[in-house]
This record gives structure tokens, sequence and C-alpha cells, in this order.
């Protein structure tokens, strides 16, 4: 019954005799005591603790909201092909799989990596000497030279010069 209580609840094909308030108070699902509006615990090891299906061929997964709603804190979707992880709430990470693109600061990449924002950070200096460990499109830096692996363990620099 919605909007009101429940007398009896049906767990693993029995019926239950227990009340379920759904206008007030907490719901715990392998918890006496939920600590949320919903609260869902499973103490044994390879367990999921739940599990959100939609098995219809266009539906869509999980999206979590807070506030007024106007930007998800989670979303994960399947439809008409898209498969997609946002978790942004200006935390703005959005992550493409099967072989799509990663933005940072967009939810429209159009590259594999798409960063909308006036820098990129790579924090810490390596000196590669020409043939030292590294893969293709590798980039490093020190104080004289920026570093670009060509190939594997094949790196090529070019000198830092002048200033502002």
């Amino acid at each position: 019954m919605l909007g009101g209580m429940m007398q009896s609840i049906g767990v693993g094909g029995t019926v239950e005799t227990s009340e379920l308030n759904l206008l007030t108070g907490n719901v715990g699902i392998g918890t006496a005591t939920p600590g949320a509006k919903l609260e869902v615990n499973e103490s044994s090891s390879g367990i999921y603790a739940s599990i959100i299906k939609n098995d219809n061929g266009d539906g869509l997964g999980l999206n979590i909201q807070a506030g007024d709603g106007s930007e998800n804190i989670l979303l994960l979707e399947t439809s008409s092909g898209i498969d997609r992880h946002s978790f942004l709430a200006s935390g703005n990470v959005y992550l493409a799989q099967g072989g799509g693109d990663v933005g940072i600061g967009t939810t429209n990449p159009s590259a594999k990596l798409h960063v909308v924002g006036d820098s990129i950070l790579i924090a810490t200096s390596q000196s590669p000497t020409s043939s030292g460990t590294g893969v293709q499109g590798e980039i490093s830096w020190d104080a004289s030279y920026l570093y670009i692996c060509t190939a594997t363990n094949t790196w090529k620099r070019t000198a830092l010069t002048g200033g502002y």
C-alpha cells in the first residue's frame, strides 16, 4: 500500500508479519538499525549488497542525485548504445567505456582525452635517457628539457630555452 503502512511483506517466498512505514523513518535490509532512508548491508564476502537491474532493452541504469536534482552525483546508464559513468556535482569526472573518450571539465569529449581548462599538470619531473623505459606518447620534463616517448623505449627531447 503506497503512502501508508503495510502489515506484511513477502521475504524469500514466505510472508513475514512486520510493519513498514513508507512515509517516515528508515528502511533497513540486512540491518535492524538503518542509519539512512535506505540502508542495505551484506556481511558475507563475495556477495553483492544489492543489484539494481532494468531488463528493458532500452532501459537506463542508475542515477543518484543530490540537492535540487539539477546535476547527477553518479550516473551509470546504458541506452541506445551509450555506456558511461559520470561522477559530477562539479567534481567533473566523466568516463566513457567501450573505446569512448574521456572528458575532464566536459560531458561531451571529442578526443580520447579532452580537457576543458587552462592547464594540465605533470607534477613530478623525470629525465629519461634516449633509450630509457617508456611507452609511446608518454610525456616527461625536467628543468632543461621536455621529453616525448615516440616509440617503446625511444625518447626525443627539446630544450626549454628563454622564458617569459
